[in-house]
């Protein structure tokens, strides 16, 4: 940082302006985004930018009916709640609107459990990874899934299936 040798125990000395009238030249401290991030741990600002970039990926796809998401390793403790808008993928042909079969990549986070709406709105899922997460219970719903050919549960912490 450029005045980073700065002491800072010395406050900012105030600027003259060409009309002679003193200004105070510290930073000003009404930005929304210092006072939000001044509040927030470490922790917080990660799953924050975790669900921002889940939020992006799953607009993306969306708009470009790509039915392959990618939310691999972002740190998410909970999926967002656009993950449901996820049912109205479409692709384009030529012909016809298709849906396709989607492949959902979860991998890699830090999953407890998946939310009540999951298996009933994915009902095109063909492909679910959800390995390295911390799942225990999978709901019965999951059979809801009349397309899943593909289901990674590997290092998680499953107990049993939730009635």
């Amino acid at each position: 940082m450029l005045f980073s040798n700065l002491p800072r125990s010395k406050p900012f000395l105030p600027v003259t302006p060409p009309r002679g009238k003193p200004v105070n030249a510290s930073p000003p401290r009404s930005s929304i985004f210092y006072d939000v991030s001044s509040s927030l741990s470490n922790e917080e600002m990660r799953h924050r930018a975790a669900t921002q970039t889940a939020k992006a990926t799953i607009d993306a796809a969306i708009e470009n009916g790509n039915p392959t998401v990618d939310l691999e390793h972002l740190g998410l403790n909970y999926l967002p709640d656009e993950i449901r808008e996820l049912e109205y993928l479409r692709s384009v042909s030529p012909n016809r609107s298709l849906i396709p079969d989607l492949k959902l990549f979860l991998t890699g986070n830090n999953l407890s459990q998946l939310p009540s709406f999951f298996f009933s709105h994915l009902e095109n899922l063909a492909c679910l990874s959800l390995r390295d997460n911390k799942i225990r219970y999978l709901s019965p719903t999951i059979s809801q899934l009349q397309k899943l050919e593909e289901l990674h549960l590997s290092n998680n912490q499953l107990v049993s299936a939730k009635d």
